[in-house]
């Protein structure tokens, strides 16, 4: 019967861990008000259609964040092994990330006709959760 006893290095990593599943899970709430509160206004404003288009853009918005989240986290578990790979995660997760908003934004504007103005508002109110809560995500000190 052996014990589980973690590495120093193991323990550190489960706070980072913890700490971009924190943040994550902050910034995803904020950035869903921000698009519900953006999405409500353009509908008062200009009706359903303008209220889809900013739900459209805020919604790119959140997968765009969460994707990041998600590559963060995949980076801090490669960067044991290969420090150099954690990096090549992160560039790679940025670069795929670019493309999503941009196709994504495209389609909803050129395919789909969105209200262009209220999807970029819904883009841009939305994408403040992210710049307002970040600075407040701190790792947990023990």
């Amino acid at each position: 019967m052996g014990h589980d006893v973690k590495a120093p290095r193991d323990i550190e990593m489960s706070v980072v861990a913890e700490t971009i599943q924190q943040g994550a899970r902050r910034v995803l709430i904020a950035q869903a008000l921000l698009l519900l509160i953006s999405a409500t206004v353009a509908m008062l404003i200009q009706g359903w259609f303008a209220a889809v288009s900013a739900l459209f853009g805020g919604v790119v918005t959140l997968f765009g964040t969460g994707w990041m989240a998600y590559r963060v986290y995949r980076a801090g578990e490669l960067t044991r092994d290969n420090p150099s790979g954690g990096a090549v995660a992160l560039y790679g997760g940025v670069l795929i990330r670019f493309v999503f908003v941009i196709t994504a934004l495209a389609i909803g504007m050129g395919v789909l006709k969105l209200q262009p103005v209220f999807v970029l508002i819904g883009f841009a109110v939305t994408h403040l959760g992210y710049i307002l809560t970040m600075p407040s995500v701190k790792p947990r000190q023990d």
